[in-house]
């Protein structure tokens, strides 16, 4: 018998790592959620300055709160060890120097029950203020939500870059529990989101995506993605070979095709990066390009390319110096 609305428990999964400037914003956002039955878990990433004692003095004043000190393994190894310790039916993800609207859980929880989703979704908004935004508070009393399956939404995260986003982070998201059974994130790598939540999505057989921004997505310039472009960020490239995988071993052909395409594109612009920063990085000598050579070299049975698809992968394939000239210059 399905349970009624506020029985579910939420284990709400904080990574924790030198965010001391806005782990009280992000963390008080989430006690004062008009959803009362949430289990706040936050990883205590091996953080050296005064993050420790500040989630301690929260699992000491709230008794839904858990800490979990451990050594600093980053944010994929954080995200696995509140996994692992979650009791909740229902997992949610908020990064620790982002923050939520006050309602975030309480209007995704009774889409959850309506429509008898295994993902609730909904859109975000970036946060450029140290302090929290005076609409944090607001309600949505008409929400527009659409529902779709798994594979769908495969599809509509490819529809624009935003889109993208929105399907592909891990934190404006509820999901069952049961959905990340033998799915972790990729530890010691960014963009560990792009390496899983397709898998998550791909299980679910109902999600419903309310269009509304609840999660605050706060923009600093020391977080991952404000930092210099350096080889690290090929690792993006690894998270796309990981869904190229995917599609291939459930032949998915068309979404291969899609996402083989988009990871060429991906490549030439990180390559105009590496160029523009003067970086010495040359990127067809990097193991992600022969990675995803490799890959692409399959699409004759993986794939379901158009005519002019195939001729631009072969370019790709033969003439990768090229190739990446023609896209710079188209690009312009």
């Amino acid at each position: 018998m399905e349970k009624e609305y506020m029985e579910y428990k939420i284990s709400v999964i904080i990574p924790v790592y030198k965010v001391e400037k806005y782990l009280r914003r992000c963390v008080d956002s989430i006690i004062n959620q008009t959803y009362r039955n949430l289990e706040i878990i936050l990883i205590d990433d091996g953080s050296n300055d005064g993050c420790s004692a500040i989630c301690d003095e929260y699992a000491i004043q709230d008794n839904r709160v858990k800490t979990i000190h451990k050594e600093n393994g980053g944010l994929s190894s954080a995200r696995n060890a509140g996994l692992e310790n979650a009791t909740g039916e229902i997992i949610a993800l908020v990064d620790s120097d982002d923050y939520i609207n006050s309602n975030m859980f309480s209007d995704m929880m009774k889409q959850f029950i309506e429509n008898d989703a295994d993902i609730v979704m909904c859109d975000y908004q970036y946060a450029y203020s140290d302090e929290a935004d005076s609409k944090s508070n607001s309600s949505n009393n008409n929400p527009i939500v659409t529902i779709i399956d798994g594979k769908s939404a495969q599809y509509q995260a490819n529809e624009s870059y935003e889109r993208r986003v929105t399907f592909t982070v891990a934190w404006n998201k509820l999901y069952r529990k049961e959905l990340f059974d033998g799915i972790t994130y990729p530890e010691g790598r960014i963009h560990e989101d792009e390496a899983r939540t397709h898998r998550l999505l791909y299980r679910a057989k109902k999600i419903a995506y309310i269009e509304y921004p609840y999660y605050y997505y706060f923009q600093r310039q020391d977080s991952i993605v404000g930092k210099k472009v350096t080889r690290v960020n090929l690792q993006l490239i690894d998270a796309y070979l990981d869904k190229l995988e995917f599609y291939r071993e459930h032949n998915e052909y068309e979404l291969w095709s899609i996402e083989a395409i988009h990871a060429m594109h991906m490549m030439c612009y990180l390559n105009k990066r590496f160029v523009d920063a003067k970086a010495d990085i040359e990127i067809v000598r990097e193991p992600q390009w022969r990675k995803l050579c490799d890959e692409l070299r399959l699409y004759p049975k993986a794939g379901k390319l158009k005519f002019s698809q195939k001729a631009e992968v072969n370019f790709f394939l033969i003439c990768p110096s090229m190739y990446l000239c023609v896209w710079e210059r188209f690009k312009k």
